[in-house]
């Protein structure tokens, strides 16, 4: 008989999210047709991609949508690793759906951390995306150690297990003997994190080693531990973590080797794992080169914005340990971008080419300007109607002066070449 593992529900947040579904991803399709592309620009496909396919997992679950993020995701990763390799100044060609990309080598080194890159590999084993899996193993560790990035020294012995399940079973064991030991001596991950890998690698020797029992049982724990990482406070609302990527990844090995898999959850979607997809929604129809129509310009724009927001927080922010919080964004409502360390918060409002702030009016009448501490308050007040909690997360940093607020511009000049990302940070 087949275990299950449920998926919170999303209770209130489900309709807004299900209303902003269609919205991300005309956004998504909008900024693959942009050209050129910059290096920052190709980087933030990563988390993009990652993003929207929890929302098709639970807006389009049988759909092309959900190949075409996992693509999207690999292929991004494998992309910007392919341009960092590059001379600064040289054009890279990089796969990206049907067409190549050319990409400039800018004087930029993002890459991310080996947790990151695992992701990308399982995304390409879900994708059954083989050049790109052969382009993968050639990429050294080297390229994702960062001193600013704290990452426990098994991530690196997990990211070997799996990329050696595919074809090399006594190097993989190898590796899962030493990633328990490496384990045993984290000190940087979370509890609920690390019990997901323990699992993970007793998944990955027991698939390695074709012992169907073990495999689903270790499977089972591990998509437990996932769902009781993702459920914590308010990280069920994480679109992040609604697809159980590296599980998914091994049940899609373990399905097309013709083991039998146990496992039902949402977190799995089955339309990846089988190939069974109905064609739309998609991220391929309609996403032409960018000869923009005025009335796309708005909505292009906007979501140029947003990913040049991603972007700084991704390079800047999680290295230190900050954690994205989801919320929907609303104008004059809210923040485009929230993030949470400890009692610190960092708030970021973003823009592009002409894009002007909306105006506002305070809560004792008046226009209030944006990036001024009566604008925040009044932000903090509107949002109050919709996540209280979040709003008095951060009136309690402005209170306690642990509050930063951002705005982030992607400049676009009039042949619709990108600009370097302007940051200002605001005085409160």
């Amino acid at each position: 008989m087949n275990r299950s593992v449920l998926r919170r529900d999303l209770g209130d947040m489900l309709v807004p999210k299900r209303d902003f579904f269609p919205t991300y991803v005309e956004d998504l399709k909008a900024t693959l047709a942009v050209r050129p592309f910059s290096q920052r620009m190709l980087y933030g496909f990563v988390d993009r991609a990652r993003y929207l396919l929890g929302m098709a997992s639970w807006f389009a679950p049988a759909s092309q949508l959900l190949f075409d993020c996992v693509q999207l995701q690999s292929r991004a990763a494998y992309g910007s690793a392919l341009v960092v390799a590059a001379s600064i100044g040289e054009i890279v060609e990089v796969p990206l759906g049907d067409t190549r990309v050319p990409v400039l080598r800018e004087d930029r080194t993002e890459l991310g951390s080996i947790p990151e890159w695992t992701d990308a590999w399982c995304a390409a084993l879900v994708g059954r995306d083989q050049p790109t899996i052969d382009g993968m193993r050639a990429v050294p560790d080297d390229r994702f150690r960062n001193p600013t990035v704290q990452v426990d020294d098994y991530n690196y012995a997990l990211k070997d297990a799996f990329f050696a399940l595919v074809d090399d079973r006594d190097r993989c064991c190898a590796a899962v003997a030493r990633g328990r030991d490496l384990w045993k001596q984290r000190t940087v991950a979370m509890r609920s994190a690390a019990d997901i890998d323990a699992a993970l690698f007793d998944a990955i020797e027991a698939l390695a080693t074709e012992r169907t029992g073990p495999f689903n049982d270790a499977l089972f724990r591990a998509l437990t531990a996932h769902a009781k990482h993702w459920t914590k406070g308010d990280e069920y609302l994480a679109a992040e973590g609604w697809v159980a990527l590296r599980h998914l990844a091994l049940v899609c090995v373990a399905h097309d080797r013709g083991v039998p898999v146990e496992i039902e959850s949402p977190y799995l979607p089955r339309a990846l794992v089988e190939r069974e997809l109905v064609p739309e929604p998609s991220l391929r129809a309609g996403a032409t080169p960018l000869m923009i129509a005025e009335a796309d310009v708005a909505a292009q724009t906007r979501a140029l914005a947003l990913l040049a927001g991603e972007a700084f927080a991704r390079l800047d922010l999680e290295p230190h340990g900050y954690r994205r919080v989801e919320i929907e964004y609303i104008p004059l409502a809210g923040f485009d971008h929230i993030y949470v360390h400890g009692d610190d918060v960092v708030l970021i409002d973003t823009q592009a080419a002409d894009e002007e702030p909306d105006a506002a009016h305070g809560l004792g009448g008046g226009v209030v300007e944006v990036g001024t501490r009566p604008y925040a308050e009044l932000m903090i007040a509107n949002m109050r109607k919709r996540r209280p909690d979040v709003a008095q997360v951060i009136a309690t940093a402005l209170a306690a002066g642990r509050l930063r607020y951002f705005e982030v511009r992607q400049p676009i000049d009039d042949a619709g070449d990108l600009g370097d990302i302007e940051i200002r940070q605001f005085a409160l």
